[in-house]
């Protein structure tokens, strides 16, 4: 993520994010966090998303990534009360999972 980007923001992202991907071309609106492909086992995303503007159109075409590929944080999703202790509980299970 680009250094403005990272200085703005710490943590998972929220819910109807919508990013840029340092691979992609085309901006992605956050729509799950911690994602485990299905027939996957111990493999897990940080974030799931579709294109944008375009949104879900099945699940062949979910978009799964890492905070670190993000590229470009073009909106941050809505962040209340519920989302922050969600957010910490989130970032704590996938540090446990991946340690």
């Amino acid at each position: 993520m680009d250094k403005k980007h990272s200085e703005v923001f710490e943590g998972l992202l929220p819910i109807g994010s919508v990013v840029t991907t340092r691979t992609g071309t085309k901006q992605v609106i956050i729509i799950g966090r911690a994602m485990q492909p299905a027939g996957r086992d111990g493999e897990i995303y940080d974030y799931g998303a579709v294109l944008f503007p375009e949104g879900f159109s099945d699940g062949n075409h979910v978009y799964l990534f890492n905070h670190e590929d993000v590229g470009s944080i073009e909106r941050v999703g809505y962040i209340n009360r519920e989302e922050s202790e969600l957010e910490e509980r989130l970032s704590r299970y996938l540090e446990r999972q991946r340690s």
